[in-house]
C-alpha cells in the first residue's frame, strides 16, 4: 500500500456534536443537546498513537547542485548529485519569470542516473519555490517526475496545478496494481528528453507535449523488466513503442493560478530512498545552459545533512497552539499517514447508534496533500 501524509487542522469552536438523544419514536422530538469547543486550550481528548516517535529517525542526506563531472553529458560540468525523497523540500535551480500556463514554454535536456535505491524520487522542470512540507509532488510544477527503485527507474511527465490538480502520462509503462517495471537504467545510461507547452493547443485549453529517447533500447524495449505474459497485451495497447507523448490539459486547467519562478531539480517530499542523477546540455525558455563554470543557481537544502523530523507511518496529531483553519489560535490538527498504527485523537461521546440524530460541523484546511488527477 502506497504512504500517503495529510496535513489537516481543525478550526477554533467547532461544534463538536449536536444529538438528539430520544429513542427515535414518532413525536418525540428532544431538544439537541449541544457541545462545543473553542480549542482556547487542552481539551483533554482521548489520543491513540497520534504522537509516534520513530525509534529510529532516518538520516536525509541532501548533496546536489553544480557539479564537475559529466555523467549526463560529454563535456565536463552538469548539475546534480545524490538526492533524497524527504518531506522538507530541497532544490537547485535557476530563478525564472515568473511564467504561468498563458506562455509558451519549452525545455530540453540529458540525464543519467549512476546509483539508486528502494523507494527514491526527483522533479525536474519548471515549478514555484515555496512548498508545503510533506506535499509529496510540487505544487505549481510542470516536468519530469522520476521515481526509482534499486534496479532503475520510471518516468512521467506531469503538470500539477496551483490548486493541487494534476494531469499527465506514464513515460515508462505503468498498470496500478500489475505492472511497474523500472526500465530507466541506473548504469549511467543517458536520456534525452525535450518539452513543450502550449497554451493554445487543445483547443485553447493547453497542450504539453513530450519526447524521450536513450543510448540504450527505447523506451519501449524493456530489456532489465520483461512484461508478465498476462499482461503483456494490455501494456503494449497503452504504452506501444512511442517516444512522443501528448497531454492535454482539462477544461478550466489553464486558469487555477499556476505560476513557475524557477527551473531546476527538486526533491519529491514524500520521505522515501534516493538516486544519484545528473543533468546537461539544458535549454529552457529560449536559452541554453552550459554548466562549464558554476552558473551560481538559486539553492535550498540542497548541501545537508539531518535527522528526518516527518517520517512514514509517524503520526503527529492532537491539539494545537495554531491557527492554521482561522480564528483565533488554538485547534486539533496535524500530519496523518494511511500507513502505521492505527489512530485516533476525540472527545468520548454517547455510546450513540444510527437510531440517533448525529450532527456536527466546523471548518477544516487541508495544508498538504497528493494532487487530484484528472488525466
Amino acid at each position: 500500500m502506497k504512504q500517503r501524509s495529510v496535513s489537516v487542522s481543525l478550526l477554533p469552536a467547532l461544534i463538536l456534536m449536536a444529538v438528539a438523544m430520544g429513542s427515535g419514536r414518532s413525536g418525540e422530538q428532544p431538544k439537541p443537546p449541544l457541545k462545543t469547543e473553542s480549542f482556547d486550550k487542552a481539551p483533554g481528548w482521548e489520543g491513540h498513537n497520534n504522537r509516534i516517535m520513530p525509534e529510529r529517525p532516518p538520516i536525509v542526506t541532501q548533496d546536489f547542485g553544480y557539479s564537475k563531472t559529466n555523467f549526463a553529458g560529454p563535456a565536463v560540468g552538469e548539475m546534480g548529485g545524490r538526492i533524497t525523497r524527504a518531506a522538507e523540500p530541497a532544490y537547485y535551480a535557476d530563478k525564472i519569470g515568473p511564467v504561468t500556463l498563458d506562455d509558451k514554454l519549452s525545455a530540453s535536456g540529458t540525464f543519467a542516473i549512476t546509483k539508486s535505491s528502494p523507494g527514491g524520487g526527483i522533479f525536474f522542470g519548471f515549478f514555484r519555490a515555496e512548498q508545503p512540507v510533506g506535499g509529496g509532488r510540487p505544487v505549481s510544477s510542470l516536468g519530469l517526475n522520476l521515481d526509482c527503485e534499486r534496479d532503475g527507474g520510471r518516468l512521467a511527465v506531469r503538470l500539477i496545478t496551483g490548486t493541487n490538480r494534476g494531469c499527465g502520462t506514464f513515460i515508462t509503462p505503468f498498470i496500478p496494481g500489475k505492472f511497474r517495471p523500472t526500465p530507466i537504467r541506473n548504469d549511467g545510461t543517458r536520456y534525452q528528453w525535450a518539452l513543450d507547452y502550449d497554451p493554445e493547443g487543445a483547443g485553447g485549453r493547453g497542450q504539453f507535449k513530450f519526447t524521450f529517447r536513450g543510448d540504450s533500447p527505447k523506451p519501449g524495449k524493456y530489456s532489465k523488466a520483461d512484461i508478465p505474459e498476462s499482461h503483456r497485451e494490455e501494456a503494449r495497447r497503452r504504452f506501444p513503442d512511442a517516444t512522443t507523448f501528448a497531454v492535454d490539459l482539462p477544461q478550466g486547467y489553464r486558469k487555477q493560478n499556476t505560476k513557475f519562478d524557477h527551473f531546476g531539480l527538486m526533491n519529491m517530499t514524500k520521505p522515501g530512498g534516493w538516486m544519484t542523477i545528473h543533468f546537461a546540455d539544458l535549454h529552457y525558455l529560449g536559452r541554453g545552459q552550459g554548466f562549464a563554470q558554476d552558473p551560481k543557481w538559486d539553492a535550498s537544502g540542497n548541501r545537508a545533512t539531518y535527522q528526518a523530523k516527518v517520517v512514514a507511518g509517524a503520526h503527529d496529531f492532537g491539539f494545537s497552539s495554531t491557527n492554521h483553519a482561522g480564528g483565533n489560535a488554538g485547534e486539533i490538527g496535524g500530519i496523518f499517514w494511511r500507513s502505521g498504527k492505527y489512530a485516533y485523537f476525540a472527545d468520548k461521546v454517547g455510546p450513540l447508534s444510527l437510531e440517533d440524530r448525529l450532527e456536527a460541523r466546523g471548518k477544516v484546511v487541508l495544508k498538504s496533500g497528493a494532487p487530484a488527477t484528472e488525466a
